[in-house]
């Protein structure tokens, strides 16, 4: 795992450790004023690495973003790009992108990134990262290329339902 923050910039917080050897980190909310994009190629390139870095040692890995956010893009940065960047890498079956959408968040602009958008109901996170620890398990268990099915949601996540904007982008 790793941690990219945002707002005005982006910074790798954590660069990829286990889970159980990465530090406490705090993410405060910041807001409307962010800047997805520089963010997202970062995190884009450091999957992109990792992923080569298994091929070469013949490992299958198909990396996850989790993309979290509590605002919306500043007007002056254009997702297009990397909107299609991140929808050709999803449909080449290289990653998986996912929003988490936290308090006064604009839809709009996640569902333009993801497929899927969850936003959580409150600021407890634990639904959702035990959600992910689930999917992750139930991947680390299976047959590479086979389909998964999806771990339920659970407590405070639930899915926003513009789902129309990725898939007509």
């Amino acid at each position: 795992m790793a941690i990219v923050r945002f707002d005005k910039d982006y910074q790798v917080l954590q660069d990829f450790l286990p889970v159980e050897q990465m530090m406490r980190v705090n993410l405060p909310a910041n807001g409307n004023d962010t800047i997805y994009s520089p963010s997202i190629r970062e995190a884009l390139r450091m999957v992109d690495e990792r992923r080569r870095l298994y091929a070469r040692l013949a490992a299958p890995y198909k990396p996850w973003i989790l993309f979290i956010t509590d605002g919306a893009p500043n007007s002056s940065d254009d997702i297009s790009t990397v909107a299609a960047e991140i929808r050709s890498k999803m449909s080449a079956g290289d990653l998986s992108f996912r929003s988490l959408a936290v308090g006064n968040f604009e839809s709009s602009a996640l569902h333009r990134l993801s497929p899927i958008v969850l936003r959580l109901q409150d600021q407890n996170f634990t639904d959702y990262f035990d959600w992910v620890a689930k999917s992750m398990a139930r991947v680390s268990r299976s047959t590479p290329g086979q389909a998964q099915q999806e771990v339920n949601l659970g407590g405070n996540v639930r899915i926003d339902q513009d789902m129309s904007r990725f898939n007509n982008m």
